[in-house]
């Protein structure tokens, strides 16, 4: 009977274990990712939009400062934050370069919306902040193949 027992509690405490992980670690990172595939979508959906600088779009605006907002809260739910992105197998970023991508996507909130700067300025302030975001997050935010993540096929040339 001893031996069943101690087979019984030391179920119970790995099947307490994994749910901890489960629910305490994984779920939140699961969700974070989805935040990052979110923010993705959103810039590449309105790319043309981004890039122009004439778009007057409250609502994309909007829709991008909640991504920011969510961007920040995400990383609070995930226990051990420093840890985690530590160890790399997340691919989780740093919480520096999520305050500043959350900036960037900031900075491309107010620029789909008119503010009374010039056309060319908001162009070049959203062209540099989508990039800023794609190395900040490792995320996809332009339809551009950058040669050093994509090595170019000498077919294609």
């Amino acid at each position: 009977m001893d031996n069943l027992s101690l087979a019984v509690i030391t179920g119970v405490i790995v099947f307490s274990l994994s749910q901890y992980l489960l629910r305490f670690i994984f779920e939140p990172i699961l969700e974070f990712k989805k935040t990052l595939s979110e923010i993705s979508h959103v810039l590449l959906l309105n790319q043309a939009k981004i890039a122009s600088g004439s778009a007057d779009d409250e609502k994309l605006k909007n829709t991008i400062h909640a991504l920011s907002a969510k961007l920040r809260s995400s990383t609070k739910v995930i226990p051990c934050y420093g840890f985690l992105q530590k160890i790399i197998v997340f691919s989780i970023p740093t919480k520096v370069n999520i305050l500043l991508a959350s900036h960037q996507l900031n900075v491309i909130g107010y620029g789909v919306i008119n503010t009374g700067m010039p056309t060319s300025k908001k162009v070049e302030l959203n062209i540099k902040a989508l990039e800023d975001i794609r190395t900040l997050l490792n995320i996809e935010t332009t339809y551009t193949i950058h040669a050093q993540e994509y090595p170019v096929c000498p077919s294609m040339i």
